[in-house]
């Protein structure tokens, strides 16, 4: 057993070494930039683990209804097999949100994916479990069905979603990226293959722009290595920031991050300019 576990610690940190190379490489981009930042990020985390336990759980509550040695059993395996598959999950699941406390580091519970290929092991395995013939077909019937169900409804859950409400990029992403089309033809005959700015502004225009140029991430080269300054002086950028702008990773898209874009490529290409525009649909007003 202490073998099998040396052999899994080891593993998982050869398969951890290219990603570590590539922090210090890339000076670390993933980190958070504040103690809230970190701590919303790690609730996020754990809250969205929870949602994804709470399901099966409930469906084993339901199918053999557990008494409390049983659930203690779960939670605190008594056989040395068990009790290495119980660390083999609760480990890799929980340990994440010490790491990203201590280290500063924002996490995603979509993160916890690899870890659920234990779950029926942790949930199922104890002898003192009753699971009639019944109940075991029907936890395996959701468990094929609900992945074709799902895709089925997507389509209406979009619909809901967007009639509850879009955000503002959502709601002005087409107008947004028409302007920036216009403006871009009153710059330059180029064509427009290279956007940056604010990330979600950014992919937003990127979309419904003619070529879908390429969007430039929260200015950092790191997590954009296809930009450099040669390339944007050589082929042009379109920038788009929220007017009334919140601080992103250290620095506002307005005021430092274009200030210091325009000053690394300034006598590379032709000169830029810039121009605030308000972009309205229906009775909603947004300034962009």
């Amino acid at each position: 057993m202490r073998r099998c576990l040396r052999a899994t610690v080891a593993t998982g940190i050869l398969v951890l070494v290219p990603h570590l190379a590539w922090l210090v490489a890339n000076d670390f981009a993933p980190f958070a930039t504040s103690f809230a930042e970190v701590m919303k990020s790690a609730t996020g985390y754990l809250l969205g683990a929870g949602g994804y336990f709470a399901i099966p759980f409930a469906l084993i509550l339901l199918a053999c209804r557990p008494n409390p040695a049983l659930l203690v059993d779960m939670l605190k395996p008594a056989s040395p097999a068990r009790r290495f598959a119980a660390t083999a999950f609760w480990v890799p699941l929980l340990l994440p949100v010490l790491v990203a406390i201590g280290a500063w580091i924002q996490i995603n519970s979509l993160w916890t994916a690899p870890a659920w290929t234990l779950l029926p092991v942790v949930l199922l395995s104890s002898p003192l479990i009753s699971l009639g013939r019944p109940a075991a077909l029907c936890i395996a019937a959701f468990a094929v069905l609900l992945p074709p169900v799902m895709t089925a409804a997507a389509p209406a859950i979009v619909v809901a979603i967007h009639r509850a409400g879009v955000t503002p990029v959502g709601a002005h992403g087409r107008l947004l990226a028409d302007r920036i089309a216009h403006e871009w033809r009153l710059t330059t005959s180029r064509s427009l293959v290279l956007i940056g700015g604010d990330l979600d502004l950014a992919h937003a225009a990127a979309f419904y722009l003619s070529g879908h140029p390429t969007p430039f991430q929260d200015f950092k080269p790191p997590l954009a290595p296809r930009f450099d300054e040669a390339r944007i002086a050589r082929e042009g950028i379109a920038m788009v920031c929220y007017s009334r702008d919140n601080l992103r990773g250290g620095h506002t898209c307005v005021g430092r991050a274009v200030a210091d874009m325009t000053a690394n490529i300034a006598g590379r290409g032709p000169a830029g300019r810039q121009v605030d525009v308000e972009i309205v649909r229906t009775q909603s007003r947004r300034d962009i």
